[in-house]
């Protein structure tokens, strides 16, 4: 515990989280991630559940990932907290945003005159 500093300690960051606490954090990070990809495909498509069940499991396994790679203090401590579940997030929204226009295109060019086709 001596390695932590002055405001680690009085967080009680050096103690070891309960079963509660790991809860609140994976639902919190689930939540983050669901908002992000939501809001990144708010619109596009009708189907609200692929993007928010996708950014959800996305951003908490960013989060596990990033929880082993980067260090516990600093400002990589809050990019490890929110900028990678929510990052996570968003990448699944764009893919899930990508995917609907290229289904518009499809059926665009489907639907179009044979004589109008390049």
């Amino acid at each position: 515990m001596d390695h932590l500093g002055y405001y680690e300690r009085a967080l009680g960051m050096g103690d070891e989280p309960s079963y509660g606490s790991r809860l609140g954090a994976t639902i919190a990070t689930g939540v983050l991630g669901a908002f992000v990809a939501y809001k990144v495909t708010e619109g596009m498509t009708g189907d609200v559940k692929a993007p928010v069940i996708g950014g959800a499991l996305a951003a908490i396994a960013a989060g596990a990932i990033g929880q082993a790679v980067l260090p516990m203090s600093g400002f990589l401590y809050w990019a490890r907290a929110i900028i990678v579940p929510a990052g996570a997030g968003a990448l699944v929204g764009l893919y899930l945003k990508r995917q609907h226009e290229a289904m518009l295109d499809e059926s665009w060019k489907s639907r179009r005159p044979s004589r109008v086709r390049a």
